[in-house]
């Protein structure tokens, strides 16, 4: 269907792609196999971690020697983008059979007319959701593989992979944790579970700084909040020593990003233009919320992302709203093994939510 390129050179306002049962060769990773590291340095310049490591499992270095052959895959990936508003919602998830899975939510503003970004005007970013989850069976394979090799106890391989320098940690991971996200991730390797990260930036924070920041400041600087299945991690403090080669997965730092001089934020940079320059980078923004919407009015929203909210349940029915049909509201909704539509009667909607511009949250900037 988009062989022919989109109507007037537009992108439709929602748009998702999905991909099943994807088999990607041991040898070869899945990260690689979709260019996740492809960005920054290439595997040959950067680190690579041994299998038993703290940065080897959580790349899954060493499965080959456990026996998996393949890893299999579902991956969903999409957006809704209002391009009045200039605002989106992205969202990208995937799921390793019994090894993990992962989900991102991401809202941005101040999307330009197409073809401004590769003139380098970037989107502003907005609430930020992430989930990572790691199989409780996976950690105790590799635990129990590692500490055989080792000549160990699970639990003392555990401590021992742990039992590094700074600059150990920073080669195996890119940062170096500080103890809230050291504990977290001793739990996540030994046990499993589900790590969530949440960020909200402020509104006049220019993307195009961020690589000029330390790690440990863009913490502060985007409100991140961490929680390890539903507790939050207190301390959430982060460093990367300078002159550290970075490990596989994380693009190399430029040298801009490596000084130590502070860059100004969009507001404060703004201050060294003239008024009537800033004048006209004032105007009207407005933001994607899920909006409490009439049951009776959900037939203006097919194809939105919703929240339908049925009896008793806590938890909604979240996806697209399909369609609207013989009294059914069926509603498309992202699962591990791929997708599935929920049929659900208009009479038993005691609530339903559409995620739409919020016009009472007009604010001039």
């Amino acid at each position: 269907d988009l062989s022919g390129g989109f109507k007037n050179g537009e992108p439709p306002s929602n748009l998702s792609l999905t991909m099943k049962r994807v088999t990607v060769p041991i040898d070869q990773g899945f990260n690689a196999s979709f260019d996740i590291t492809g960005m920054g340095a290439g595997a040959d310049s950067a680190y690579q971690p041994e299998p038993c490591s703290l940065g080897g499992i959580l790349q899954h270095k060493g499965l080959q020697e456990m026996g998996v052959e393949r890893l299999v895959a579902d991956v969903n990936l999409g957006y809704s983008f209002d391009q009045d508003a200039g605002e989106a919602e992205v969202f990208f998830d995937y799921q390793l059979d019994q090894t993990e899975s992962f989900s991102m939510d991401v809202e941005l503003a101040d999307i330009q007319a197409p073809g401004a970004m590769a003139m380098g005007s970037l989107p502003r970013f907005g609430h930020f959701e992430m989930s990572y989850q790691v199989d409780p069976g996976y950690v105790k394979g590799v635990l129990d593989h590692c500490a055989q090799q080792r000549n160990q106890t699970p639990a003392a391989f555990v401590e021992a992979m742990f039992d590094l320098s700074d600059s150990q940690y920073a080669r195996q991971l890119g940062i170096v944790p500080g103890p809230g996200i050291r504990s977290m991730l001793k739990q996540l390797v030994s046990k499993g579970g589900t790590v969530s990260v949440t960020a909200n930036p402020p509104a006049d924070l220019n993307p195009a700084l961020l690589a000029f920041y330390k790690p440990e400041d863009i913490v502060a600087m985007l409100g991140l909040e961490v929680s390890l299945d539903n507790k939050p991690v207190e301390d959430i403090s982060i460093s990367v020593p300078q002159g550290t080669a970075s490990p596989s997965w994380m693009p190399e730092m430029s040298s801009f990003g490596k000084a130590d001089a502070p860059f100004a934020t969009q507001s404060e940079a703004a201050g060294d233009q003239d008024d009537s320059t800033v004048s006209k980078q004032r105007k009207k923004r407005f933001r994607l919320t899920f909006q409490d919407t009439r049951v009776s009015d959900l037939h203006q929203y097919v194809g939105n992302r919703v929240r339908l909210y049925t009896g008793n349940a806590k938890k909604p029915k979240t996806g697209f709203l399909v369609s609207l049909k013989g009294g059914l509201a069926s509603v498309e909704q992202s699962v591990h093994s791929g997708t599935m539509t929920a049929h659900l009667r208009l009479s038993e909607i005691r609530k339903a939510e559409v995620l739409r511009r919020d016009k009472s949250s007009t604010s001039t900037h």
